[in-house]
């Protein structure tokens, strides 16, 4: 008998044709395209079949990963819906399945499993590279919302959220009976965590810290002729005599992180954050969360000297940007996977393998071309 191997990937732009010959022309159940927990029941409605196919293709091709395709043999074989809760705007309006409290949690909300590999326990796999995929992005726990039903049919359908006896083997724990058919069960990841947050020692990861004191450049190293200085409690940085590219990196050395500061482009404001990077003189090798003017892709990933854009924020997420005011920035990346946020919502959010097997220093970037005028406040670090 031959053994088949069975692997997950993120579904990313370049799993779409996978994605799509998985769920064939019915979009895996009755046009859904797996868009149930994301949108409002009338837009589904109105949507399905073709339009709740945009709307996933958008959805993807904007950085958004909205589950993960398992293969066999290079082959899509099984889908399972999973990605922070905050994303599904259903299911938040959901009076059912309302939230058990306020900490930050992944869902499991839907599988489909392709017919020719039903009934051969494909849906754990798929909850356990479910799991590992939340673990690797930096979520401490993952809800899932399994059916209690015993009725045989609802095992037939194609798209569904699951039973309880398989989550348990997989180590999550009931919290809550929604309802007489709904479960919602939990399995927490970062029990470590939790006791690092209750007892906290220096030194320890998940401890968050301030990169710039509020008083001097201390930690900070300046690469360039362009000017930075500390100012009000403010990081400032100016274009200099030059009008060249510089750079202000910090001395220690970040892999995995989660990254928040605020910035005010008080003139011009073409900057940046590198992560994972390395200066040589005023050349930068690395990756960059762009800080650019309207327009200019704020929140988006671009490799310096390398491949350039590799992801830029969809066309709405332009107008997210607060001309004249401070905005806050976040940046989470835990292995190949970078997430970025701007003033609280997510910009992008992409796996790669260059990345992933990066690390390096943290550098604040201004940009050539003179008149550029850049504040920096609250900049605040936490290794993963």
């Amino acid at each position: 008998m031959t053994a088949h191997t069975v692997n997950c990937r993120p579904l990313t732009p370049d799993c779409w044709n996978d994605f799509e010959t998985l769920f064939g022309t019915s979009g895996a159940y009755g046009g859904c395209w797996c868009m149930w927990w994301r949108i409002k029941r009338s837009d589904f409605e109105s949507n399905k079949n073709a339009g709740n196919r945009r709307a996933m293709h958008a959805l993807v091709h904007s950085g958004t990963i909205p589950g993960i395709i398992a293969y066999e043999d290079d082959q899509p074989v099984g889908w399972c819906a999973v990605a922070p809760r905050d994303e599904l705007g259903s299911i938040n309006r959901s009076h059912v399945l309302k939230r058990i409290d306020d900490q930050p949690v992944w869902s499991i909300t839907c599988f489909y499993v392709a017919k020719t590999h039903r009934d051969r326990g494909l849906i754990e796999k798929l909850i356990a590279c479910a799991v590992e995929y939340v673990r690797k992005s930096g979520g401490d726990i993952v809800e899932a919302y399994p059916h209690t039903s015993t009725e045989k049919k609802l095992a037939d359908v194609s798209s569904f959220m699951g039973f309880p006896e398989v989550f348990k083997r997989q180590g999550f724990q009931a919290v809550r009976q929604a309802s007489k058919s709904k479960l919602i069960m939990r399995r927490y990841l970062a029990m470590v965590c939790l006791v690092l947050i209750a007892f906290p020692v220096a030194g320890q990861p998940h401890q968050p810290s301030s990169l710039f004191n509020g008083k001097n450049l201390t930690g900070w190293v300046n690469y360039g002729t362009e000017t930075w200085y500390a100012e009000n409690g403010e990081l400032v940085c100016e274009s200099g005599p030059d009008a060249e590219y510089g750079y202000l990196a910090t001395d220690e050395v970040f892999t995995d992180f989660d990254l928040s500061l605020e910035f005010l482009q008080e003139a011009n404001g073409n900057s940046g954050v590198f992560f994972r990077s390395w200066v040589h003189g005023t050349t930068v090798e690395g990756w960059q969360v762009e800080i650019a003017p309207p327009g200019g892709h704020t929140g988006g990933i671009y490799e310096s000297h390398g491949r350039g854009w590799l992801i830029q924020p969809s066309l709405e997420k332009e107008s997210l940007l607060k001309v004249g005011e401070w905005n806050t920035m976040r940046i989470l990346a835990i292995g190949g996977r970078v997430r970025t946020w701007l003033n609280g919502v997510g910009m992008v959010d992409i796996m790669d393998e260059l990345i992933g097997r990066a690390k390096g220093r943290i550098a604040l970037q201004i940009h050539s071309g003179g008149g550029i005028k850049v504040r920096w406040r609250n900049i605040h670090i936490t290794r993963l």
